[in-house]
């Protein structure tokens, strides 16, 4: 038995042999191959700032967001009374209104945008969110119990 596997030992070394001097000649074969300058010339990569600076098409001026073009709904509360401060603060308002929000099928996770005070009448309150929710939010506001809260 131990001559058997000795044999087979020395044919699978013989096999490996073989193998290993037709690779070299392969490898030396590849080395001695002139390249073709064709081949060497490849595209250059474009840089980040190339993809960036690219156009694909004509797109037309980006227009910054500005307050004429911004969408809210505004919640005046210059006749909530004093009882109801508390909820007519900022956090407050917006904390009852993403919950309201939260409320509806497939509005689980929903956020205002933004809710900040109007810089002209303090007593004015904007919540800015996308286009396609400016109905809800108005509904959700007028839903709200606060006695002297109007959505505008």
């Amino acid at each position: 038995m131990i001559k058997g596997l000795q044999t087979q030992i020395e044919a699978i070394q013989n096999q490996s042999a073989e193998d290993c001097k037709q690779l070299w000649e392969q490898l030396e074969t590849i080395a001695k191959t002139p390249i073709n300058a064709a081949q060497m010339q490849t595209k250059p990569q474009p840089s980040f700032t190339n993809i960036a600076n690219s156009q694909s098409g004509p797109l037309g001026p980006v227009v910054p967001p500005t307050w004429a073009n911004t969408l809210f709904c505004t919640i005046d509360m210059s006749r909530v009374g004093e009882e109801d401060k508390a909820k007519a603060q900022i956090a407050n308002v917006r904390q009852m209104i993403e919950k309201e929000m939260q409320g509806k099928e497939g509005m689980g996770t929903w956020r205002c945008a933004a809710v900040i005070k109007d810089p002209k009448n303090d007593n004015q309150v904007k919540i800015i969110c996308r286009q396609e929710e400016i109905q809800c939010v108005k509904e959700a506001a007028q839903k709200l119990n606060v006695p002297g809260w109007r959505v505008l």
